[in-house]
């Protein structure tokens, strides 16, 4: 699924904004320096979905205009069935992500992440990695007794989720390596290798190693259940070295299959610079959108722009 356009009128900073021509890319990057908007565009998409079932209006903080209300349309590449769940359309995470440490020592069924109101708000704080390490028990555990699996090794099955984890912290990071989970029932956290040292504990690793551990376990479950959906991550970048985050980025662009949609907002170079990178190589497969300089009192249409110099030279003044 891919978005084709977005229209937003009276909603946060927007007076009437429409954003179109990303219907072929799988991704979207939001550019622009801190208050111009980008964040605004994951909470317009965030709103629309979650109002189809869930009341979350906050006029004051929702609407531009409090005595007038607001509109969101969305219009994807293709034609939605009037039954169609749209729960499972889209994932949000914010920007705000941090678990400096858990540890679970008892498990109960889980709902499908689209089943519950997880993030009201895009500036809401955004803990995932507890939830996360549950729900990864919990598949494997379907995965052991489903009968269609019966074929397959016990060890096969534990690394279906855990290997595709550990490949992709593999591509990111050259002295840390995920080797496991403790025992889920006695105080049940992910170890690591780092260097030298085993049984490297979740809550040693740093803030960055953290942020992008937490952003890879998170899309590599939830791809899972947002099949055909589009991920919206408020800046990735966050706590990470500008060499991280040109990893990172690369990294979640790979493991998102192609029938998926990313939509970032970003002001980071590291990531820019591997975007224009990838640009370079996919061409019509990335889209970025530029909100610097823009007057959203008045009607903007936004489209993806070209990365020349003088783009360029633009986009490195808010990094």
């Amino acid at each position: 699924m891919r978005i084709k356009e977005i229209q937003i009128k009276n909603f946060k900073r927007f007076d009437n904004l429409i954003i179109k021509g990303t219907e072929q890319s799988k991704l979207v990057a939001l550019v622009g320096p801190n208050g111009s908007g980008k964040s605004s565009i994951l909470e317009a998409c965030n709103t629309w979905q979650k109002s189809k079932r869930w009341n979350i209006i906050d006029t004051t903080y929702h609407n531009k205009y409090l005595n007038i209300g607001h509109q969101i349309d969305i219009i994807f590449n293709q034609d939605l069935p009037h039954d169609y769940n749209y729960q499972k359309l889209m994932h949000f995470r914010s920007a705000h992500r941090n678990e400096a440490d858990f540890t679970v020592e008892q498990f109960s069924k889980m709902s499908k992440p689209y089943e519950s109101l997880k993030l009201r708000k895009i500036i809401d704080n955004d803990t995932s990695v507890s939830d996360n390490f549950k729900r990864l028990v919990g598949m494997t555990v379907s995965d052991l007794y489903n009968n269609e699996n019966s074929e397959i090794l016990v060890k096969d099955l534990k690394e279906r989720l855990l290997g595709k984890l550990r490949k992709s912290m593999k591509n990111i990071f050259d002295d840390l390596i995920l080797e496991g989970i403790t025992n889920p029932f006695e105080n049940g956290s992910f170890y690591f290798k780092k260097g030298k040292v085993e049984k490297f504990h979740y809550k040693n690793l740093s803030s960055g190693e953290k942020s992008a551990f937490d952003l890879l376990l998170d899309l590599v479950l939830k791809i899972e259940y947002f099949e055909d959906g589009i991920i919206f991550i408020d800046e990735p970048e966050t706590h990470m070295h500008t060499s991280l985050q040109s990893k990172l980025i690369e990294e979640i662009y790979n493991i998102i299959p192609d029938n998926n949609q990313l939509w970032i907002t970003t002001h980071s170079l590291g990531i820019l610079q591997k975007i224009k990178e990838l640009i370079a190589c996919k061409n019509q497969d990335i889209s970025i959108i530029d909100f610097s300089e823009q007057n959203f009192d008045e009607e903007i249409v936004l489209e993806p722009c070209n990365i020349d110099n003088i783009i360029w030279e633009k986009f490195l003044s808010f990094t």
